[in-house]
């Protein structure tokens, strides 16, 4: 069920704002081209199922609003006053996001199996610095996808993202700082690849705006591995970092499938 209080935003050809709160008395209008319209609603007070509940405006006509788990259902109202429910993703654009999820997924446990592993102070800050940027990258992602649109495979996807943070943090920093720099060239060319479709198409900017953001901190992110590696790869570290590079692209592949 719902919270008794809380607030959403709503479109009548401009911008609106209904907060439910206190009293359910109407508020405020004012008459400028771009007015902001604010309304309180009491929830009612009758027994309603699961996350449904009804919400009823006390403005110049009564408006009846059913809220659903993730959007709104507007009824009794003239056809300029929509919901702001974002707009469904295309097939294309789904696969994509959940392979987004699934390797955000796998990132965090990267660094989860560094901190498990390793005792070098160095890499523990390094690892524990990039832990928060992509727990705050899987936050985002999951926002942009339901339940039943997330992997299959996430126990696989983070028992393999832990192994690839825990195998090299045995070796040494050196391997830890190659296996991140090869983690994330992969990454950024993975939503660069995504920005520019959408950029080509002019569809969802918002998204695109939060893939650019995703992709400057990978960016971030392998830069200072990078830097940080000052060793000459063996051949059985760049053996490694190929595995890396090839099992990146298997998982994106099979995520996009489920």
């Amino acid at each position: 069920m719902l919270p008794h209080r809380r607030q959403t935003v709503l479109a009548f050809s401009e911008p609106v704002r209904i907060d439910d709160s206190d009293n359910g008395n109407f508020t405020g209008l004012s008459c400028q081209t771009q007015r902001r319209i604010v309304v309180k609603a009491q929830v009612m007070s009758h027994p309603v199922q699961s996350s449904h509940a009804v919400a009823t405006l006390k403005t110049n006509n009564q408006i009846r609003l059913v809220w659903l788990a993730r959007a709104v259902v507007i009824s009794g109202m003239n056809s300029s006053f929509t919901s702001t429910q974002k707009p469904e993703l295309p097939v294309w654009l789904q696969q994509d996001m959940r392979s987004n999820h699934a390797g955000e997924t796998g990132a965090v446990f990267i660094y989860r199996g560094i901190l498990a592993i390793s005792r070098d102070v160095q890499v523990r800050a390094f690892a524990q610095t990039h832990l928060e940027t992509e727990e705050k990258h899987l936050a985002l992602i999951s926002n942009e996808l339901g339940v039943s649109q997330l992997s299959l495979f996430l126990p696989l996807w983070k028992l393999a993202g832990y192994l690839t943070g825990a195998i090299p943090s045995i070796f040494g920093s050196n391997a830890v700082y190659a296996t991140v720099d090869a983690v994330e060239t992969f990454v950024d060319q993975h939503y660069l690849e995504q920005i520019e479709r959408l950029q080509q198409q002019n569809i969802f900017p918002e998204l695109r705006r939060l893939l650019e953001r995703c992709r400057e901190e990978e960016i971030i992110h392998r830069d200072e591995a990078r830097n940080a590696d000052r060793s000459d790869r063996s051949a059985l570290l760049l053996a490694w970092c190929w595995l890396i590079n090839a099992g990146s692209r298997a998982a994106v592949n099979l995520a996009r499938w489920r």
